[in-house]
């Protein structure tokens, strides 16, 4: 931390003691139980459902509008290929032009399915394969590259970490910002 916070270690080190021991002893619940609370960095506008990344269901673990996130520094970002490290990185044979068709897409407008030549790739598994931030993306084709621009940064479940800090520069406290990312929890204490 010193090394990553230089001159600012102190500064950073207190809050997030002192942010430690503020909430000494809560807890966030739903229905009586404490939550998974699952995390990333930046969003696309929308938190994503956790059925469409983990193919799991938790009802506090669903898709909210994130607005705050858009406006930020590298919010979008763009990675190139050639398309020979393309069809390899997702194990297709490079037999020429490629054909691409997104099959499918969340509420949140995240990839489900992506039809690249006869195969098809789950978005998450495409993300993986390829290293990409996020699994909103578009695909172009420019001078024997594939172009991907990607937004936002993360699976998408549960809270935004860059929208989380942007509600609490506009006044939100911790316990708004913590029931509005993760629906229909509580904050109790021990």
């Amino acid at each position: 931390m010193k090394n990553k916070w230089n001159d600012d270690y102190d500064k950073f080190y207190n809050t997030i003691k002192d942010a430690v021991i503020d909430t000494s002893g809560e807890f966030i619940s739903y229905d009586g139980n404490v939550i998974e609370s699952f995390y990333f960095s930046m969003s696309n506008g929308y938190t994503e459902d956790i059925q469409n990344v983990f193919s799991e269901s938790k009802p506090y673990l669903v898709s909210v509008e994130s607005s705050w996130d858009l406006n930020l520094a590298n919010f979008e970002k763009s990675v190139t290929f050639s398309i020979n490290d393309f069809l390899t990185k997702l194990g297709l044979d490079n037999i020429g032009d490629v054909k691409y068709n997104i099959l499918s897409k969340s509420n949140s407008g995240r990839i489900k399915e992506i039809l690249i030549n006869d195969i098809i790739f789950e978005g998450t598994d495409f993300r993986k394969k390829l290293g990409l931030r996020s699994t909103d993306f578009d695909v172009n084709f420019q001078e024997g590259n594939v172009v991907i621009t990607t937004r936002g940064y993360g699976h998408g479940v549960g809270l935004s970490q860059y929208g989380a800090n942007e509600m609490a520069k506009l006044g939100y406290n911790y316990k708004e910002i913590l029931k509005y990312y993760y629906t229909g929890v509580e904050i109790s204490t021990l």
